[in-house]
């Protein structure tokens, strides 16, 4: 309804009380006639109670009359001031408004019948300045939006229903606004257009904080869109609401595929599914968020080790009305990881296998202290022993020619030879020994000693259980000299194995040295005999034999060592590869110089 609706009419009423005071007056003349002519006979009294009659009945209807007259009035002033309230009230709010409401009637200049106080502040004019036809109203609408404005509202109104626009206008001030108009038409019987009521109020502020909320969901959007995390925002049911491109390309879906799903599609079973609801959302509802490492599903059935941070989204009170879930793909990391892993084993295995040559080459060196100080000794021994030896066995040997029958003279003598065998032997020890180096195979070496051996090895009944590496490089030694180390091995384990026993000998090579092991069980009363293996000689003189190849070994560039664990015992021979990796690229030459 109209603010400005007229007075209710009054004639319909006033009709009614018309028609009740004819027809009270009526019924009382013709039933109060009746009566007096029925109690009365005589003229002159029937004239008489007519006359009272009237004045009565004219007395009871303006009693009637007054009271009827007086609550009308009372009535009309009631309305008038309940009225004149809500003028006063309907005045007030419209000037409190941010706007300005009017009334047009429909006429050529759409004249105002009403326009709220509010139009001044609308506008930034004075009263004065302000004109009471909607035509003038037309300036103050911005240029471009003028004949969208106007057709609008032409449009809504020629199909008879209310209209609703935004548009901007600048004020007297040259102050640019937004507002929003929404009115509608007041049509007579007939359909005719009569008048146009509404209200046009201010709404800049309103789009402002639109336009800023824009800009800043564009920021937000492609800030989402640019990262290359994929980021997902899930309602309470832990359905899909939005997604970025990262999203969609590390999983293989199209946005219409997930937008309303369960999270369920991007678990790779509803095992991992379940778990991860019982494990962790319990955690976003206390902590408001959670960081972890899990596995996705794509839509190819793949597998992708992701990081995933899930926060809680509040409400004003605080309750969780969805969660967003911000994940990375971490196979990258996952391969270096791995990768770092084996390349951490694998450096554990080169540490250990260094410091086994450095225990080796420790122990070579230490051994090789002890042969200098033993050759030092010998040497010294040699030239001090040999000249009285020499004295003593030749007066020996005068003395028993001159006295045969003189047995302790032959024993001087015998012993003084054995002595000077001795001597001979530590000399040989000493001497250096001339070296033939070649590119040779270690395999075919120890296949040709074994061969050499076959006839010793079955007479003591041991079995040779050979792993020689196929890929095994050649070693840079004198074949033949390699060869009766080889065969000193050979010999000197088989006098500490017990028959039917095992000797497994084992080839592999490192960066710069090709390794061959010689793994045997000793028994524990035969470990001792391993104590003086590599000693230059004893008191029976059978293990000149090591020690010699020991020292060839040493100058040829390799090294001996000798390693027990319970009962088994292995001895190990490391030589230089024929080639080695220059720094600088290509070969090194080979070492010739074993001095």
């Amino acid at each position: 309804m109209s603010i400005f609706s007229p007075f209710r009419n009054g004639k319909t009423a006033a009709f009614k009380i018309a028609l009740v005071y004819a027809v009270i007056g009526g019924l009382w003349i013709l039933f109060s006639d009746r009566l007096l002519i029925f109690l009365f006979e005589d003229p002159l009294t029937l004239t008489r109670m007519q006359t009272l009659k009237g004045w009565f009945y004219v007395l009871v209807t303006a009693v009637i009359l007054f009271f009827l007259i007086w609550r009308s009035v009372v009535s009309v002033r009631r309305s008038e001031e309940a009225l004149h309230e809500n003028r006063r009230r309907l005045a007030t709010l419209l000037s409190n408004l941010p706007g300005m409401a009017y009334r047009f009637r429909n006429d050529e200049d759409w004249t105002a019948e009403f326009i709220s106080d509010g139009c001044c502040r609308l506008l930034g004019c004075r009263n004065g300045h302000i004109s009471n036809r909607k035509r003038d109203y037309e300036r103050f609408i911005h240029a471009e939006d003028r004949e969208e404005v106007w057709r609008s509202i032409g449009k809504a109104l020629h199909e008879g229903g209310a209209f609703r626009i935004d548009y901007r206008i600048r004020d007297c001030r040259g102050e640019l606004k937004w507002v929003i108009e929404q009115g509608i038409g007041l049509y007579d019987e007939e359909g005719n257009l009569e008048a146009v009521e509404g209200f046009i109020g201010d709404i800049t502020e309103r789009k402002k904080a639109e336009e800023a909320f824009k800009a800043s969901e564009f920021r937000y959007r492609t800030l989402v869109e640019s990262t290359s995390d994929a980021i997902m925002l899930v309602d309470r049911e832990r359905k899909i609401q939005s997604c970025n491109r990262a999203f969609l390309e590390m999983l293989g879906y199209t946005a219409e595929e997930v937008m309303g799903e369960s999270v369920r599609m991007l678990h790779p079973s509803q095992e991992k599914f379940e778990a991860f609801s019982a494990r962790f959302y319990p955690m976003v509802r206390r902590d408001r968020w959670v960081r972890t490492e899990w596995e996705v599903a794509r839509k190819d059935g793949s597998v992708v080790p992701i990081e995933i941070t899930l926060s809680a989204v509040d409400d004003e009170r605080g309750k969780a009305t969805g969660y967003v879930a911000i994940f990375r793909d971490i196979s990258e990391r996952k391969r270096i990881e791995a990768e770092l892993d084996r390349y951490r084993n694998h450096l554990e295995d080169k540490v250990r296998e260094r410091t086994h040559d450095l225990e080796v080459a420790q122990r070579a060196l230490v051994q090789e202290e002890k042969l200098k100080i033993l050759g030092s000794i010998s040497s010294q021994i040699a030239h001090e022993i040999r000249n009285p030896l020499t004295s003593i066995g030749g007066f020996a040997k005068r003395l028993h020619r001159k006295n045969p029958q003189f047995k302790e003279a032959e024993i001087i003598v015998k012993e003084s030879e054995r002595l000077e065998r001795i001597l001979s032997r530590i000399e040989n020890y000493l001497k250096p020994v001339e070296m033939r180096p070649n590119e040779c195979s270690v395999n075919e070496l120890i296949t040709d000693c074994l061969v050499l051996l076959d006839h010793e090895l079955k007479h003591r009944s041991v079995f040779i259980e050979l792993d020689l590496a196929p890929d095994l490089d050649k070693a840079y030694v004198d074949p033949d000299l390699l060869c009766q180390i080889f065969i000193n091995v050979l010999r000197n384990a088989v006098q500490v194995l017990e028959a039917e026993t095992t000797l497994r000998i084992r080839t592999h090579k490192s960066d710069q040295n090709v390794h061959a092991a010689f793994t045997m069980e000793v028994p524990r009363p035969r470990m001792k005999d391993l104590d003086a293996l590599l000693l230059p000689f004893n008191e029976e003189g059978q293990s000149l034999g090591m020690a010699v190849s020991y020292r060839i070994l040493r100058n040829m560039g390799g090294t001996f060592s000798l390693s027990r664990k319970g009962t088994e015992v292995t001895l190990s021979i490391s030589l230089l590869k024929a080639l080695q990796p220059h720094p600088q690229g290509g070969h090194r030459k080979k070492n010739h110089d074993f001095n």
